[in-house]
């Protein structure tokens, strides 16, 4: 017998019964999905589709052709990252379900198990999502540069995250940063440069 197609998965998964959407409430625990970057809201849409909540992340970013700028896109504050209730765990055709909005898996802790994420935690990145959306101050110079190490200036940020470097720095005061944990995994985040410091 033939494996299954993404077409009969999918024909599968819109037969499923699902509960009732439910929007964010302050579910006390997450897990993190992994997806493929630049592929994040494309997976949630898809998730969200058969009624699964995602928390995406998202800030908007200028985008610049021959020195001027011609839009904004949406961009993930965690590339390669989704936030799901645990509750996630006990849908129906759960593996299928994931597969086809192409999750590539959960992100795990040491020793393999799924990482689970406080509702505190969350609330930290939701926090750093609405600061980067807040448009800029053009009175603070960004001094940062790519590869200089950093860390946050909140001890809040740094006891959840830790230390990072520097991977981007965007015109409009958003700063890219590579390396800080989250579960013992490196992980990249964009910040708003008056979060960070040198180290």
């Amino acid at each position: 017998m033939l494996a299954k197609t993404m077409e009969d998965v999918w024909a599968e998964v819109e037969q499923l019964e699902v509960a009732p959407y439910l929007e964010y409430s302050g579910f006390p625990w997450w897990h993190a999905l992994t997806v493929e970057p630049n592929g994040e809201r494309k997976s949630a849409d898809m998730l969200r589709k058969v009624n699964i909540h995602v928390y995406l992340p998202t800030f908007s970013k200028k985008i610049c052709r021959r020195g001027s700028v011609t839009g904004r896109r949406s961009c993930a504050v965690l590339p390669g990252l989704l936030f799901v209730p645990a509750e996630i765990m006990q849908i129906g055709r759960r593996d299928e379900t994931l597969k086809w909005a192409r999750i590539r898996g959960f992100l795990r802790a040491a020793g393999g198990y799924l990482a689970q994420i406080r509702k505190d935690q969350i609330e930290i990145i939701r926090e750093i999502e609405a600061k980067l959306n807040i448009p800029p101050s053009l009175t603070k110079k960004v001094e940062f540069k790519i590869g200089q190490p950093v860390r946050f200036a909140k001890d809040l940020y740094s006891a959840f995250l830790g230390e990072a470097t520097v991977f981007e720095v965007a015109s409009d005061h958003r700063i890219g940063i590579t390396g800080p944990m989250l579960f013992g995994r490196a992980i990249k985040i964009y910040v708003p440069a008056s979060e960070i410091e040198a180290v």
